[in-house]
């Protein structure tokens, strides 16, 4: 049996090998933006008080925040009373998906009468953890609605704050605790009321939240011209229209992660005013121009070149009553460099020569030539809001297909003669290029042109289902360049200084094949099965008498034989018996006994034998006559008529 146990061993490990797949993938950190929400619903009997219910509110509010959901976001969904259900979470949110998660959050009833709100709060903490799977920036939400204090949950408060506690450190995780129905707030979600929302309400409010992106704007070379004064935008995705208008206040002094040239301070404004320190919510551009002030070249030591980031405070002001508004993030981060001139070459010195003198011209008469032509517009690229193009991770879709999008803003400038820039797509990766096409206006294709004042370019994947069953499983990275070129163009926007393209990059993952996984859990069901069997088989056989019988007969002759070649009878469970007389039927024979003389009984534990002696004649023990069973001893004498007996046990 162990040989076999070695051969299937050894089989699972060929096949382990034999079906993997070395993938060697380079850690890459990603600045795409993805956005997780995840909502807990209390659906205890308590949320059916009032009129219009608690329920019917909560599922209003939840189905009108969904409704506004941007597409690509990612949503979960809990309810709980007593325990704790998934109704679902639904990754890259489209127009269709979310019409159906505003279906299943309107089926919803109430149901039990307990609340398990830390258990709730334990399973959102971490859906939301494991939401966070790639390498690109999670901007987390956790909005829960509850009637109720805890009185059925297993885990602790502290077991759920203190994971909350540590995510929400990374400046990009929130959550809004709403407690309606006039109930109160646990203390222990009131001592961080710093770190997250509490809404005290009778009845469920609107959740108001507004998010922008980037939130990280690059401003390149600070030293690349004269004017060090650089313009970032981004743009606010709104939950609630109650919010457009709202002002948002930047007087706190940014912060830089290094420390700024000597003698130079951060000057952030709201862009085209004196420099206003608040801006308006809106869904069109926010705009702020940073700049450096008292920024010198002259004065800066080789320690001030390199990379600087500047955090900025954000705070929303909100004096209406309507209920608070969350700002996500609460702050808004400017990257740039101060990057080092080359040193210009020195021209080589010469002896200047005297001009011979030469006939004086005529003056012209001819109409003066004019003294500056029109400029050729500077054209704005705006894809992610920095110099790279990073599609992310592309899974497959549910039709076995890789599909992904990217758009981005041109917009040429109004002072100036629009020229015609092409934009084309370029790679050494000649898999992959072909599934890659350009749409701008009416066109499509590898190459497009843009010459309209504003216009949208989408750089579209889409590979095939029969295309992708020809891939290896793994991870497949393409590197390329969408590239910009135009006659005398100025490209302003995401590009590194000096440069005409965007570096473009994008990962696809397939999956490996199931079938290797299904050998080797054919396999270990097979192996269960077999040991399950030998355990019930080794379970069920009759033990083996370890006993060897001696008696001394009325001539006084010793005899001596080994029962373990016997094979004993099962009396029920583990209970055995071998019986001991004249009778042909007896499992073990001796001539001067009667025909059943007594039985020698065995009860089979899990590491042990006890043996016990059933009389079916008078036997004499100790000189006393009994017919109850009593326990073998080794060497014990007992005697049957004139026969006296006693056992050695193994």
């Amino acid at each position: 049996m162990r040989k076999f146990y070695i051969f299937i061993i050894s089989c699972l490990l060929l096949i382990t090998l034999l079906t993997s797949q070395v993938n060697v993938v380079h850690a890459q950190t990603s600045d795409r933006i993805v956005y997780d929400y995840v909502f807990l619903i209390d659906i205890s009997g308590s949320m059916e008080n009032g009129s219009p219910s608690l329920f019917s509110q909560v599922q209003e509010v939840a189905s009108n925040f969904v409704r506004r959901l941007p597409n690509g976001s990612n949503l979960s969904i809990f309810t709980f009373d007593g325990f704790v259900s998934h109704l679902g979470r639904w990754d890259s949110l489209t127009e269709s998906t979310r019409q159906n998660v505003i279906s299943e959050i309107r089926s919803l009833s109430t149901k039990g009468g307990y609340t398990a709100l830390w258990d709730a709060i334990c399973v959102g903490v971490d859906e939301m953890e494991k939401m966070n799977n790639s390498d690109d920036t999670h901007i987390q939400l956790l909005i829960s609605y509850t009637d109720g204090q805890d009185n059925a949950s297993k885990n602790s408060s502290s077991a759920c704050l203190d994971k909350y506690k540590l995510m929400q450190k990374n400046g990009y995780t929130y959550w809004i605790y709403n407690a309606i129905g006039g109930i109160e707030v646990p203390d222990e979600i009131l001592a961080l009321q710093d770190i997250l929302g509490i809404n005290r309400t009778n009845n469920p409010i609107p959740i108001r939240v507004a998010q922008f992106q980037p939130f990280v704007l690059t401003l390149g070379d600070l030293l690349e011209k004269d004017n060090s004064v650089k313009q970032g935008c981004t743009v606010f995705w709104l939950s609630d229209p109650s919010i457009e208008g709202k002002e948002i206040d930047f007087s706190q002094q940014p912060v830089a992660e290094r420390t700024l040239p000597r003698g130079t301070a951060a000057q952030i404004c709201a862009s085209e005013t004196s420099c206003d320190r608040k801006t308006k919510v809106t869904t069109n551009k926010v705009c702020f121009d940073f700049e450096l002030v008292n920024l010198d070249i002259n004065t800066l030591s080789a320690q001030d070149f390199g990379e600087y980031n500047v955090t900025l405070p954000l705070n929303i002001l909100n004096d209406d009553e309507l209920g608070p508004i969350y700002l996500l993030p609460q702050s808004l981060d400017f990257y740039f460099e101060l990057i080092q001139p080359k040193t210009p070459t020195l021209a080589p010195t010469f002896t200047e020569t005297t001009a011979p003198t030469t006939t004086q011209q005529p003056t012209s008469t001819n109409t003066p030539e004019p003294t500056s032509t029109p400029s050729i517009a500077p054209a704005s690229i705006r894809c992610q809001g920095k110099p790279t193009i990073d599609m992310g991770t592309i899974k497959l879709n549910d039709d076995g297909a890789f599909i992904a999008m990217q758009t981005c803003e041109v917009t040429f400038s109004d002072n100036g003669i629009i020229t015609p820039l092409t934009v084309s797509i370029e790679s050494e990766n000649q898999e992959l290029i072909q599934y890659l096409m350009l749409q701008a206006n009416s066109q499509k294709g590898r190459v497009v042109q843009i010459d309209t004042t504003e216009s949208e370019l989408s750089l579209m994947l889409n590979i095939p289902a029969d295309v992708v069953a020809g891939f290896k499983a793994g991870k497949h990275t393409f590197n390329g360049d969408l590239v910009f070129t135009g006659a005398n163009v100025e490209l302003l926007g995401d590009f590194k200084l000096g440069q005409n393209k965007l570096p473009l990059t994008f990962e696809l993952s397939k999956p490996k094949s199931k079938l290797p996984y299904y050998i080797i859990a054919g396999i270990s069901f097979i192996i269960f099965l077999v040991l399950v069997i030998n355990y019930f088989k080794k379970r069920n056989k009759p033990p083996e008498f370890n006993l060897i019988i001696r008696w001394t007969d009325h001539s006084n002759r010793q005899h001596s034989e080994g029962l373990m070649d016997i094979v004993p009878k099962r009396v029920e469970g583990n209970k055995f018996s071998m019986s001991i007389g004249s009778s042909h039927l007896s499992d073990f024979q001796i001539d001067s006994l009667p025909d059943q003389a007594f039985s020698i009984l065995a009860y089979k534990h899990r590491d042990s034998i006890e043996y016990y002696i059933q009389p079916k004649a008078p036997i004499v023990l100790n000189s006393v006559e009994t017919n109850e069973p009593f326990k073998l001893v080794s060497q014990e004498p007992f005697s049957v008529g004139d026969i006296t007996f006693n056992f050695l046990i193994g």
